[in-house]
């Protein structure tokens, strides 16, 4: 943002570009549109409330009991009292029975009924004729088919002019030991059933759907996720996918494989997962994701496990009315960070699917309205788990469009991958090159240390020697010949070592052998040269310049320190099988018995064979032999 101050325009820290600030308005404006979208034109219509159900046929006040048996036998042995709708009862597991009756005119219409009961399974009944009865109603085993919602029509030919009776058997384990009976609804079953099919389908087929949305969705989040290199994105989406299809297995599946406490407990974990899955994919959907958000919501999922684990347990408080409250609180904490998470990452990061954002957002203020309603007691009507197939199924197919080219022709594919080729190609030489001249770089600042401290070594105390002998009238011819020889020789090693020695081991043996033969028999040596080795390691330019050094080294060393007049070069295979290749350079001298006080000639060649990885060795026992053995690769190739 500007603002001008004596005609000088001055731009306000922290406030964005004009193409951010374009970008923040058009993903708000997107995010504003599919609120108004849902709250306006989904939730009314497609998930409208059903219409009031049609007046009905007054019922009596019930007479509620409890029951030794879920059976007409064990409904026969009860012993009812009077009660008022609606009955809730709490917190014993076992069987109840809920009684009541109805005057039916004369020349009524078929009848439907429509109850509203609370319970993991239920029989009902209609003057002792049993109108439904589905699945098992024996603890422990009991199933839960009390989770179904219809409209049940009930034969005429149970029906009686007068006085009806209906009554309902319940059942519930230790898992949610709350029963709840309200008003059953009794009308002409045509009516009854119009007026509450929406609501059937909303209950029933549509909880169908979205688990066949979910596992689709799932399947599919998964296959992408193994063929997109396991990208951290589409693991949390896959976690979000599979958490909440999970969820709604808990009311899908009237036979479950555990019952009780365990089926409660796989319900809370299932809720509470779902928001820690949003909240990391919210961290992951927009790059730079920070690792502390993952540690820290999964370690605060684990407490929140350990805490309703304990509850249901120890059977705590009010139980499951407990952990609801306490799981709710968790949800609308989490719901509320990754909210918050995903609105930072948009404003850091505008540009982008401002839709995909849209929905994202939508997403999680859903799931927080639903938390809201449940910690503060109002009924929110479960948006979020109405809304969620379609718009995670929105979410998918977005992140999918946006990241995979999907459906492409194979010319397409080959041009894409071409470019790709070249590409990638262009910029591994490119490195190459720029590696190649570091290294080399580096070669030669080494070099011109090694140079320096030779000069100093080496020419340096040489000159200074034979200065000292002048000074003081001791400059003898012979001495002062053999230190001038000393120093050519000093030169004429520091001049071939700034010359190239090729770029393979080969190629530098080849240079050293044609240098070394002119120079010792110009010194008045025989020299011999033999190679038996069938194949030479294969070293950079690097390794083999400190190789060419340390030859060189050892016969200087042999023609200033031998006293004798032959020196042999012998390469063959390194007999230790720990080492590819050895280099002998050997004379026939006397040794090189006050050759290691002189400067730092040996410690120089044995720090050079360490840094190749070889080993280097002296014997000078019947002249002097100095072994390099060279391993397959050195220790910078590895």
């Amino acid at each position: 943002m500007n603002q001008r101050f004596g005609g000088a325009a001055v731009r306000l820290p922290g406030w964005p570009e004009g193409a951010t600030r374009a970008a923040l308005v058009r993903t708000a404006l997107a995010f504003l549109a599919a609120q108004l979208i849902y709250w306006l034109i989904i939730s009314p219509f497609v998930f409208a409330p059903p219409p009031p159900l049609p007046g009905g046929i007054e019922l009596s006040a019930p007479l509620y009991a409890r029951l030794a048996s879920p059976d007409p036998a064990g409904l026969a042995q009860a012993e009812f009292k009077p009660g008022e709708l609606p009955i809730a009862d709490c917190c014993d597991p076992g069987y109840r029975a809920v009684r009541l009756t109805f005057d039916l005119p004369a020349g009524s219409p078929p009848l439907g009924i429509m109850p509203k009961i609370g319970a993991d399974n239920y029989r009902m009944l209609v003057n002792g004729s049993t109108i439904y009865a589905e699945g098992s109603m024996r603890l422990p085993g009991a199933t839960y088919h009390g989770n179904v919602r219809r409209v049940f029509r009930i034969p005429e030919a149970v029906l009686k002019p007068g006085r009806n009776t209906l009554e309902f058997i319940l059942v519930r384990d230790d898992g949610a030991p709350f029963f709840f009976v309200g008003g059953a609804t009794i009308a002409p079953y045509e009516p009854l059933a119009a007026a509450f099919a929406s609501r059937a389908f909303t209950l029933n087929d549509y909880l169908t759907m979205s688990l066949a949305i979910g596992a689709v969705m799932a399947i599919l989040v998964f296959v992408v996720w193994v063929r997109g290199n396991r990208q951290a994105v589409l693991f949390w989406m896959l976690a979000v996918v599979l958490g909440w299809t999970l969820r709604l297995l808990y009311f899908y599946l009237t036979d479950p494989p555990i019952h009780g406490i365990a089926r409660m407990f796989f319900l809370f974990a299932c809720v509470g997962f779902v928001p820690v899955a949003w909240l990391n994919l919210a961290n992951h959907w927009i790059g730079a994701p920070s690792k502390w958000i993952g540690r820290v919501s999964l370690g605060a999922y684990v407490v929140l496990l350990a805490a309703i684990g304990t509850i249901f347990v120890f059977g705590l408080w009010d139980k499951v009315d407990t952990v609801d409250l306490v799981t709710q609180w968790f949800v609308l904490a989490i719901v509320v960070a990754a909210a918050g998470l995903f609105g930072w990452r948009v404003i850091r990061n505008p540009e982008g699917s401002y839709w995909e954002t849209a929905i994202f957002g939508l997403c999680l203020s859903l799931m927080a309205w639903d938390a809201i309603g449940a910690v503060a007691g109002f009924e929110s009507d479960q948006h979020s788990n109405r809304a969620m197939p379609f718009l995670t199924l929105g979410i998918v197919a977005a992140y999918l469009a946006r990241n995979i080219r999907l459906f492409q022709s194979s010319h397409q594919l080959n041009t894409m991958l071409e470019g790709q080729l070249v590409e990638r190609t262009a910029a591994l030489e490119a490195a190459h090159l720029r590696e190649k001249e570091m290294v080399r770089e580096q070669a030669h600042g080494a070099e011109r240390q090694r140079i320096m401290r030779d000069m100093h070594d080496g020419l340096g105390s040489q000159l200074m020697s034979m200065l000292l002998m002048a000074k003081r009238g001791q400059a003898e011819p012979a001495a002062i010949a053999d230190g001038l020889q000393a120093v050519i020789d000093e030169m004429r090693l520091m001049i071939d070592s700034m010359d190239s020695v090729g770029e393979s081991l080969a190629s530098a043996l080849s240079i050293f052998r044609e240098r070394t033969q002119a120079r010792v028999e110009g010194a008045g040596f025989a020299f011999d040269w033999t190679n038996t080795a069938e194949r030479l390691p294969d070293y950079g330019p690097r390794d083999v310049l400190q190789i060419f050094r340390i030859l060189q080294e050892a016969v200087v060393n042999a023609l200033k320190h031998s006293g004798g007049d032959r020196i042999t070069v012998r390469i063959a295979p390194a007999p230790d099988p720990a080492f590819a290749l050895r280099i002998e350079v050997a004379d026939n001298g006397t040794g090189m018995k006050g050759a290691s006080t002189r400067g730092r000639g040996l410690v120089n060649m044995a720090a050079r064979a360490e840094s190749l990885g070889g080993a280097l060795a002296l014997d000078d026992a019947g002249g002097t032999r100095v072994t390099l053995d060279l391993p397959e690769r050195s220790q910078r190739a590895a």
